[in-house]
């Protein structure tokens, strides 16, 4: 827990090497907006935090430097026991824990475990791979198509 903090309602009064407590309000990069005492501010992500979430409650430092403030430190979102994504080196797992998971990427994404892969392509192919595929439903299961090949 952080000791004698300071919340500043600008950011031209603080002081180099002084700390305060933002809420983050819009993420973009490695940079993002930070309100402090109902002040909008800039600020860098240090490195070492892997992503924010808007509404997170960060600590920032001002440096006394051009970079500006850095958020050092961040809590998970009130009634969230855990960060949303945690990487466990032990067993070598990440976890991602989110209401819902946006990917996307330029040409292609690619799920693979050992001999099983789906595959998404930019001309919109959907491959799907593997020793066994099974497909469940407890609804109906369709399958839809201008054609479909069985064996």
């Amino acid at each position: 827990m952080v000791k004698n903090v300071r919340v500043m309602p600008r950011q031209d009064q603080l002081h180099p090497t002084s700390q305060c407590i933002g809420i983050v309000t819009s993420v973009n990069a490695s940079q993002c907006e930070v309100t402090i005492d109902r002040a909008l501010h800039q600020a860098i992500i240090a490195t070492h935090i892997p992503f924010l979430i808007p509404g997170q409650q960060v600590v920032l430092v001002d440096g006394g430097t051009q970079a500006g403030l850095l958020i050092i430190a961040a809590w998970p979102l009130p009634g969230q026991a855990e960060q949303p994504m945690q990487f466990n080196p032990a067993t070598g797992t990440l976890s991602i824990q989110a209401a819902r998971l946006n990917l996307s990427a330029l040409a292609v994404i690619e799920l693979s475990c050992g001999d099983a892969k789906i595959r998404l392509s930019i001309d919109g192919k959907v491959q799907i791979e593997g020793a066994e595929i099974v497909s469940a439903a407890i609804g109906p299961n369709r399958i839809e198509g201008a054609s479909i090949d069985l064996n």
